[in-house]
């Protein structure tokens, strides 16, 4: 990133780097606190060697260990710089530069509601201009904003920021991808290729502003997820806060902060409970340095809510502040509820129940990058991706695209494993992921690992045909039925023996 004059206030592109006096937060327990590590060696061993289920571990400063502080584009960069919200930073990304960007855009004109700007076939942008493109979605805002179906004030929210068509990575020339970040937590990690998965071509920008953010959902596939947002100062609050920052978060701890509760009536007479920070002299902690910027409140349900929690609150579900007792409810069930700020570099499972909200003035922005780690139990969630008991229903990933994704598993197991060089005890692990593959119950992994002891490769992502010669599950809509069967379940499935199925401590399906 660039620090467009040099000047400390450049290099925070112009955005605040603390929280506003009585700013409206989530009540935050000590129990909901994340973990917290100190060294970059300790964040790593976790990131690539352990679960993350049940897990919000957060690596305090880790931008600028993790040598993160130059990662945003230039062009993104100058429309942040100094912007007050997302309308300023949609207003300075000029035709070009917003047309060579593919995004979506929410808006959030009901409480706690969001909704998505989408451009209707009725109204297709310019013949130049792809309807995905930033330059599309903001064309169409403009004209919603217009007709009265976008609220002049509504928060607004860009998700899943990238390059319209694939690039040459800045750091690896042969490396075509649609990330539009020029360095990655996949870039520093030092085992990230030797990983069963890690989606870096794919990876997303998220800006956002207060009011605005990801709704309540699981990710379309049971794997981890690594954010980050970049600056290098935070703030905490006392008692509440201390020691954590959502999924992953830097904290300085300020004995001076104070948290109160204030509960007052909306217009319609519902209760709203509002937790606000203050210092009685708050002011910026600075350093030097080009870092992303902004606040992002991270709510984290554990595994045992993982229906419950979105039947009840719904899917998409925002949690604005100040709450109702209704959502205050919701988010006391959290496991881990935290404040992420400046500088954080976190880690959690995508595959429990979360949510994101930005607070604060000024634009808040992060990454995340999706993989999975060398780990027996991340291994064994995985491969419970779009299965009832496991997955909920409406965030499952299209199984077309879930098969690809295996393929791309296998291939990335076998090619580690061929290697002679590799780390014994990483090569063990990955042993491990691949006995937990191969003993799955799920169809289409049977037919690649029966393709790999024939010696046989056919890629669907490659060919786009189906394999006539193979089993009755490897191809059309038959596939679409997955097994409900986790890897320790196994030998009830062939050895005729019913056995009831449990959910261990790790959340892993086992048989009792």
């Amino acid at each position: 990133m660039v620090a467009l004059d040099g000047s400390p206030e450049a290099c925070l592109l112009g955005q605040p780097s603390t929280l506003p006096p009585q700013e409206c937060l989530w009540p935050i327990r000590a129990d909901q606190q994340p973990e917290v590590v100190h060294t970059m060696d300790e964040f790593l061993e976790i990131l690539q060697m352990q679960r993350h289920l049940e897990r919000v571990v957060v690596l305090r400063n880790g931008i600028e260990m993790l040598g993160q502080t130059g990662a945003l584009p230039e062009q993104l960069c100058q429309a942040i710089a100094g912007s007050s919200g997302v309308r300023d930073v949609l207003g300075r990304l000029g035709q070009q530069a917003a047309s060579r960007f593919r995004a979506r855009l929410w808006h959030y004109s009901a409480r706690s509601k969001e909704k998505e700007v989408k451009v209707p076939k009725s109204r297709p942008p310019p013949d130049a201009v792809d309807k995905k493109s930033l330059a599309a979605l903001k064309q169409e805002f403009m004209a919603q904003k217009s007709e009265g179906k976008i609220k002049l004030d509504a928060p607004l929210y860009i998700s899943e920021l990238r390059w319209q068509s694939k690039v040459s990575h800045p750091l690896n020339p042969n490396e075509w991808v649609k990330t539009a970040t020029s360095c990655d937590i996949f870039d520093v990690a030092p085992f990230s290729k030797q990983m069963p998965l890690w989606e870096r071509s794919e990876g997303g920008i998220f800006v956002g502003e207060r009011g605005a953010g990801s709704g309540l959902h699981v990710d379309q596939c049971l794997w981890s997820n690594v954010g980050e947002l970049l600056m290098q100062t935070s703030t905490c609050v006392d008692g509440l806060l201390a020691g954590h920052r959502a999924t992953i978060s830097l904290v300085l701890v300020c004995p001076m902060y104070r948290v109160h509760r204030h509960t007052h009536s909306d217009e319609a007479g519902t209760s709203l409970t509002c937790y606000k920070v203050h210092h009685p002299c708050l002011k910026p902690f600075m350093q030097q340095g080009r870092n992303w910027c902004g606040f992002k409140l991270f709510a984290l349900w554990p595994w045992s809510e993982r229906h419950r929690i979105l039947d009840e609150a719904g899917k998409g579900a925002v949690f604005r502040p100040p709450l109702t007792k209704r959502e205050e409810a919701f988010i006391g069930r959290a496991k881990t509820v935290a404040l992420v700020g400046p500088g954080d570099v976190w880690v959690f499972s995508g595959g429990q129940p979360h949510t994101a909200m930005c607070v604060g003035d000024g634009v808040n922005v992060c990454a995340y990058e999706s993989f999975i780690p060398a780990n027996e139990e991340a291994m064994k969630l995985l491969v419970q991706s779009n299965t009832k008991s496991a997955h909920w229903r409406n965030c499952w990933m299209d199984d077309d695209d879930l098969d690809e994704l295996y393929e791309d598993v296998v291939d990335s197991l076998q090619e580690a494993l061929r290697d002679s060089r590799l780390n014994p005890e990483l090569r063990h692990r990955l042993e491990v992921c691949r006995r937990v593959m191969r003993e799955c119950e799920d169809s289409y992994c049977k037919d690649l690992w029966a393709q790999e002891d024939r010696g046989e490769r056919r890629r669907r992502r490659e060919d786009g045909s189906s394999d006539e010669g193979g089993s009755p599950c490897s191809e059309g809509p038959c596939k679409k039925v997955r097994s409900e069967k986790s890897p320790c379940e196994s030998a009830s499935v062939h050895g005729g023996v019913n056995r009831k199925p449990e959910v261990n401590s790790l959340g892993v399906l086992q048989v009792s």
